[in-house]
């Protein structure tokens, strides 16, 4: 009986380390809400550490009271600031990429830069990207994977091609060059 106990409290110590549980988590992600594509900032919470298992949607309601529906997929308010009739509807982005999934399935990636925005989508209800997340999501790409980035230029447009080389470079994003159709 003793030998069993004993076989038995190895074999869980063995499987201690074996990737059981949420993980060591993330650290340096920023949560921002705001309303009309951005106009009016609501709040920005900054994160040093997160947890392993952390979603976007765990972020969310940690950080703010969050009304949901359908049962759960869907944000319906943030602090009372709730989507409408009229089609307003809340969004999120991560580094700037529009979500292809539930926030409650979307994992937390460090440097991950979240934003959640309640605007009218009766002019498109699609935004796949914003622009205004530069240097997102070439500096910390997307899912937790940072996607090459190469410039192409065209002929003629060797300095500007240049300057845009050098910016990108001086906020950590490497960017490869080359003459438009040589890649």
């Amino acid at each position: 009986m003793l030998r069993r106990v004993l076989i038995g409290l190895a074999a869980a110590a063995s499987l201690a380390g074996c990737g059981l549980g949420a993980g060591k988590g993330t650290s340096d992600v920023s949560l921002t809400v705001t309303r009309g594509f951005g106009s009016h900032t609501v709040a920005t919470v900054n994160e040093k550490h997160t947890a392993g298992s952390e979603t976007v949607m765990r972020m969310l309601e940690r950080s703010f009271k969050v009304d949901t529906r359908y049962g759960g997929g869907f944000v319906q308010a943030i602090n009372g600031i709730a989507g409408d009739a009229s089609r307003h509807d809340w969004f999120y982005y991560v580094n700037g990429v529009q979500a292809p999934q539930g926030a409650a399935t979307t994992s937390v990636h460090k440097g991950d830069h979240i934003w959640w925005d309640l605007h009218d989508w009766t002019a498109t209800n699609s935004v796949p990207a914003v622009v205004g997340s530069f240097p997102e999501p070439f500096l910390h790409g997307s899912g937790g994977r940072r996607y090459p980035t190469t410039l192409e230029c065209g002929a003629g447009m060797s300095t500007i091609c240049s300057q845009v080389a050098s910016q990108m470079h001086s906020v950590g994003v490497p960017a490869a060059s080359q003459a438009i159709g040589t890649g």
